[in-house]
């Protein structure tokens, strides 16, 4: 199966075909999609790019649920690190949705608004993540893409293909298969 298929995913095909009716998770697997497109869908040069962003702030469009886990952690926010287990939360979607904010991050880690020591850190880290490690302004605000593709017929055949391939991780928001 190709992975170059995966962006002509719908809305409807990621509903119906993979059970993915969450809208953050959708959202989620559309940056996903929108990294790999960068890298013109080459799974060397992201697990380059991923082993060489593994210690330094650099590189977020590339880094994995495990990798934004660890620097959570980094940033002395350990006790909520574990919140983002399985959450959809990856570097492509820190890097390329301007939606994302800290407050959002704040939210997935589950930080009760009455502990701000802990949501002053994240808002301080966060914005240094996004100046030292993306492209992106912290004060754009940009929607994001509304929809993956076309609908189409022949997207069916592709969809239920891709479907064996995605629930077996090494996606964007999970560490590199070969």
């Amino acid at each position: 199966v190709d992975a170059r298929m995966l962006d002509h995913l719908t809305k409807k095909d990621l509903r119906v075909q993979l059970k993915l009716v969450d809208s953050f998770h959708r959202t989620s697997l559309m940056f996903g999609i929108k990294c790999l497109k960068m890298i013109n869908f080459d799974r060397d040069q992201l697990t380059d790019r991923r082993r060489q962003a593994e210690c330094d702030i650099k590189d977020v469009l590339v880094w994995s649920n495990d990798r934004v886990m660890r620097w959570i952690m980094g940033i002395g926010l350990k006790d909520y690190a574990s919140s983002l287990m399985e959450s959809g939360v990856h570097g492509a979607l820190i890097a390329l949705d301007t939606s994302f904010t800290w407050e959002s991050m704040a939210l997935a880690l589950q930080i009760p608004t009455q502990n701000q020591g802990a949501r002053t850190i994240l808002q301080r880290e966060y914005n240094t993540l996004l100046q030292i490690g993306t492209d992106r302004s912290h004060h754009v605000q940009d929607p994001g893409p509304q929809q993956l593709g076309p609908p189409g017929g022949a997207q069916q055949q592709a969809v239920q293909q891709v479907v064996e391939v995605v629930p077996g991780g090494g996606g964007v928001g999970g560490p590199p298969t070969s």
